[in-house]
């Protein structure tokens, strides 16, 4: 890795994993716990949410090495 430890802490690649976590969390509980309707649409609304913060505030005020400005 060419930037170190640091490019594994940043907090950017962090929210990015969680995206992914959120959205693997509303797969499985659609398959096996059987979520669908309500709280299967609540969990896409908060990924969104996430990928918007992620796309806007993370990336001016939280990131150093992904920084898109």
């Amino acid at each position: 890795v060419e930037w170190g430890l640091e490019y594994k802490w940043d907090f950017k690649v962090f929210m990015t994993f969680a995206i992914v976590a959120i959205y693997a969390a509303q797969l499985l509980l659609r398959r096996f716990a059987g979520w669908q309707g309500r709280r299967a649409v609540i969990v896409s609304i908060v990924g969104f949410i996430f990928i918007l913060l992620n796309a806007t505030v993370t990336n001016y005020y939280f990131s150093q090495l992904h920084s898109f400005r």
